[in-house]
């Protein structure tokens, strides 16, 4: 059955009309001629009906909005608890290198993580970050820590241990979920550090004298494509770390952190911090470099979390 309100006094029309500005486009169609389930003549009873049914509505959608928010807010919070964990609490001691690393997390969960796995001569450092946010993010990223250790274990062969990592997201994620992952394995013996990078930023070398290079082994990110292919694109390197050199591995939250004129932090940027504060330790560069960040932000809110590692040859 279709109804209708018929409102007969222009002037009240109008009084409605302005009590309902607020409440979007949708209520002038009420105003209108449609309300379904009852006749309404005279205008007192059609503002009162109107203002009634409006008020009702507005309040469910309120409602669900604010369920909906909860429901958010409690995924991210449990992402964030996650993510956490994931964290190493402390660096190892290698033979050879000082290592350090911290995740600085902006207000929702961005999907970084970072690792130290201690391995036989040496050890493997990571930074990675997981497509989208929320719970099952902070998942995938459970389950690629978790392989990326048992693989390290059996494998020194990092572009194998990529290919399986791959193979691990492909068989585990949404199709729209992709990690972007920077590795690099210490070998204690050699003083030396093979490097893999599957769609994340160029590792940055800095030499005791200065000397900057970022280290660009092609490679896609891990979930993008299928075994081949993604064996097809990967590459390692190896490089010499000698005492006083520096390996930083980081996250995009870092260079494009973003100023109060709207400018990114960027490479050239990172680059002079981790260059200028190279004698301190490698826990003084980390923490120096991400005081150089906040004091470029100027007061502006993060965006993204921010992720570094930084090794350091002893």
């Amino acid at each position: 059955m279709t109804a209708v309100i018929h409102i007969l006094n222009a002037e009240d029309a109008k009084h409605c009309e302005t009590c309902f500005l607020s409440l979007s486009a949708a209520w002038k169609d009420l105003l209108e001629w449609r309300i379904g389930g009852a006749v309404v003549v005279g205008s007192a009873i059609g503002v009162w009906l109107l203002t009634t049914v409006g008020i009702n509505i507005l309040l469910a959608l309120t409602r669900q909005q604010v369920r909906d928010r909860e429901s958010l807010e409690l995924d991210l919070a449990a992402a964030r608890e996650v993510q956490m964990r994931l964290l190493p609490n402390a660096a190892p001691v290698v033979a050879g290198f000082e290592l350090a690393g911290t995740c600085a997390p902006a207000h929702e969960v961005g999907g970084d993580y970072f690792d130290f796995i201690t391995l036989p001569d040496g050890a493997a450092v990571t930074v990675a970050d997981v497509s989208g946010k929320g719970l099952s993010a902070a998942m995938l990223m459970t389950l690629v820590k978790g392989a990326l250790k048992s693989t390290l274990d059996g494998s020194s062969d990092l572009a194998a241990v990529a290919s399986r990592l791959n193979t691990t997201v492909n068989d585990s994620a949404q199709s729209s979920r992709f990690i972007s992952l920077a590795l690099a394995r210490l070998h204690s013996s050699k003083s030396t550090a093979t490097i893999l990078r599957a769609g994340d930023n160029a590792p940055l070398h800095v030499s005791a004298a200065g000397d900057v290079r970022w280290l660009n082994t092609p490679g896609m990110a891990l979930g993008l494509a299928a075994k081949a292919p993604f064996e097809k694109s990967c590459s390692t390197e190896e490089i010499a770390l000698n005492r006083g050199d520096l390996l930083v591995l980081y996250s995009d939250g870092l260079t494009e952190a973003m100023n109060d004129r709207s400018e990114e932090f960027g490479d050239e940027r990172l680059a002079a911090a981790v260059s200028s504060h190279r004698a301190g330790s490698a826990a003084d560069i980390q923490s120096a470099v991400l005081e150089e960040v906040a004091r470029f932000r100027n007061g502006t809110a993060p965006n993204d979390d921010t992720t570094r590692v930084v090794v350091k040859a002893v």
